[in-house]
């Protein structure tokens, strides 16, 4: 009995402080999904920002609806990141194409701990048999960083 009280306590208290982690460090505003047709196949992208503590990140994912994964090199992503006032903070230094077969790609900024209110707002690529066919995605929310 007292085995299994020890374990109900150390249960909650690992919920408790897992709970208490997310609310510090896993802070998402989500631009909404923009659906996208490519040589007739259902693809959709979006924009997204994270607060992770004291600092934030901008993120971009491009990704096929439904299917089989997609080879190496044919979902690209340009993420970046603008202060509110529409002044770009940082972005990716080249275009990201992902490096394995996958059904999506999602690529980060580099993370900034500089206070301010921010958003998300990236470009992607998918290849359409002889180049890429290139979309903005949807601007996501504004997070404000203290």
């Amino acid at each position: 009995m007292k085995k299994f009280n020890l374990f109900i306590v150390t249960f909650l208290i690992a919920l408790i402080f897992s709970a208490s982690i997310t609310a510090v460090f896993a802070t998402v505003a989500e631009g909404e999904k923009k659906d996208l047709t490519v040589n007739g196949t259902s693809y959709w992208n979006q924009s997204y920002i994270q607060l992770w503590g004291s600092k934030i990140v901008a993120r971009s994912k491009v990704s096929l609806k439904s299917g089989s994964s997609l080879p190496v090199g044919y979902l690209g992503v340009l993420s970046r990141m603008y202060k509110d006032d529409g002044v770009l903070k940082t972005a990716n230094a080249e275009w990201e194409y992902n490096s394995s077969p996958a059904f999506s790609y999602d690529v980060p900024t580099t993370y900034i701990s500089d206070s301010g209110t921010y958003y998300s707002y990236g470009l992607t690529r998918i290849f359409n048999g002889s180049g890429y066919t290139q979309h903005t995605t949807n601007r996501s929310p504004s997070l404000k960083l203290d």
